[in-house]
């Protein structure tokens, strides 16, 4: 997989093929709305802002290490509001280009599982945009400078796994529909939707887990708890969990 390459594309034909589908995304909107906002207790609570529990890849140590909360991003040449365009207190700010795609997940949902009421399910969604759609990191979260929408959503009791869900939605052949549809190893369902925002400039403060590319050590692709930005000086790596810590969540 080549990390540079752009895999939010444009939805050609996404108009006749969404009506052929409405009955099936009719059917997703009305299970996940169903769900309860409950946080679960138990495994895969999703954190948000940055994903400080995120382990780091089985490859070198990231350069430079960073306290926690001490870099924001800026995208070189953006003069877009945000707070990373002024100095704060204790941030560094990096300025470049970040080069992957950028993985967010939001709020884990706890409910009632309608197969077998003994157990729970859960469901998230993932919002994915590309480093070059994204306009600054800081306290307020992540800044988007895209119409474009790539999120993927997944119900299914017990533990979410990121890197099956995010593999299989974002396939060569999955990424040739306009609406994608599969169930993962344990029975999960997964629904990837592409389309476009009202606005281009948007804010996130979702959980930010990291870049999904090719792991170098492992050789295939999965999310990776780090950034990559490139600088004038060169390639800057920041791990997630020393990404300035969202306000929302700000203690």
């Amino acid at each position: 997989m080549n990390e540079d390459s752009n895999l939010v594309q444009g939805s050609e034909g996404l108009g006749l093929s969404l009506l052929l589908l409405l009955p099936a995304i009719a059917l997703c909107v009305l299970f996940i709305t169903g769900c309860s906002r409950k946080e679960p207790a138990g495994p895969d609570k999703a954190n948000r802002g940055p994903a400080a529990a995120a382990t780091a890849p089985s490859g070198a140590e990231p350069t430079p290490k960073a306290k926690q909360g001490n870099y924001c991003f800026r995208r070189k040449g953006n003069s877009a509001r945000g707070a990373s365009n002024k100095a704060l207190e204790g941030v560094k700010l990096v300025e470049g280009n970040i080069r992957g795609l950028i993985v967010q997940k939001g709020d884990v949902k706890e409910s009632q599982s309608k197969d077998n009421p003994s157990k729970k399910s859960y469901t998230v969604t993932y919002q994915l945009t590309n480093g070059s759609e994204i306009s600054a990191i800081d306290e307020a979260g992540v800044h988007l400078d895209s119409d474009k929408i790539l999120s993927v959503i997944v119900t299914q009791e017990g533990a979410l796994p990121d890197d099956e869900v995010l593999g299989m939605s974002l396939s060569e052949g999955a990424m040739a529909l306009p609406v994608f549809m599969a169930r993962t190893s344990a029975g999960g369902l997964v629904v990837r939707i592409n389309g476009k925002a009202k606005t281009r400039r948007r804010t996130s403060a979702a959980a930010l887990l990291g870049e999904y590319r090719l792991d170098p050590v492992a050789m295939k692709p999965r999310v990776i708890p780090h950034l990559e930005v490139s600088t004038l000086s060169g390639t800057v790596t920041i791990p997630v969990q020393d990404m300035v810590t969202f306000r929302e969540i700000a203690k």
